[in-house]
């Protein structure tokens, strides 16, 4: 797959083509860490499209991949926020992992004071230095 540890698509591809080419790796249950630049190339609209495609896989009982968070965190607002307080309600530790991540890359005051909510999480973030790249390493199948 041409979206997997190749520089190709984030030197070249268009906002549009990029974030199209993001959703479709998630769709298809590819593994987003391998995807190069996934981290300088996230935007409003890509956090927007993935938001819209959990509650999609929500509305049908579906789980989503923890990683869909990452590019998603940056550029969280409150209905993303409202989002990510169900996944630290519902989910398993990896997934309320995920989402402590996704908080942690946040400037809203209300994403610091989630994390405040969870301290399980929060502890294992800050304590245990977890990123996105350990996220990966540890918690998800290579």
């Amino acid at each position: 797959m041409i979206v997997l540890d190749n520089p190709f698509p984030g030197d070249y591809f268009s906002q549009e083509t990029w974030n199209q080419m993001v959703l479709k790796a998630v769709f298809v249950g590819s593994q987003l860490h391998r995807i190069q630049q996934l981290d300088e190339r996230a935007n409003a609209e890509l956090a927007r499209m993935l938001l819209d495609y959990a509650h999609e896989r929500w509305a049908a009982k579906r789980e989503v991949t923890p990683e869909l968070w990452r590019p998603v965190g940056p550029f969280l607002n409150e209905q993303g926020l409202s989002d990510l307080e169900q996944v630290f309600e519902k989910s398993d530790k990896v997934q309320r992992l995920a989402a402590a991540l996704a908080c942690t890359q946040s400037s809203l005051p209300s994403a610091k004071a989630m994390m405040e909510r969870y301290p399980d999480v929060r502890e294992e973030v800050e304590i245990g230095q977890l990123n996105w790249s350990r996220f990966s390493e540890q918690y998800l199948a290579t």
